[in-house]
């Protein structure tokens, strides 16, 4: 079954951020780090992003994390990236 992603958050720790992404299910994921610009993605299958939810995601920052952007992948896989 499909998961919904609920709400996003970005909480400032003194080290770096906490990103939180509250699903209605449990959910697998993969991630992998790129450079030039540095940044993270995670790629949740068979997820879904609901566009205010998404839309309330990217309007967030923290200390490290700049950028919250979501993309849509074949298979119904989002992709989160924070840059």
């Amino acid at each position: 079954a499909m998961a919904t992603l609920r709400q996003v958050s970005v909480q400032p720790l003194p080290r770096g951020d906490r990103v939180v992404l509250e699903f209605d299910r449990e959910v697998r994921f993969s991630s992998e780090r790129i450079t030039g610009p540095d940044r993270v993605f995670f790629d949740l299958p068979r997820t879904d992003t609901p566009a205010p939810v998404q839309a309330a995601g990217e309007r967030l920052a923290g200390t490290r994390v700049t950028t919250l952007r979501f993309g849509r992948q074949p298979d119904q896989t989002t992709r989160v990236v924070l840059e």
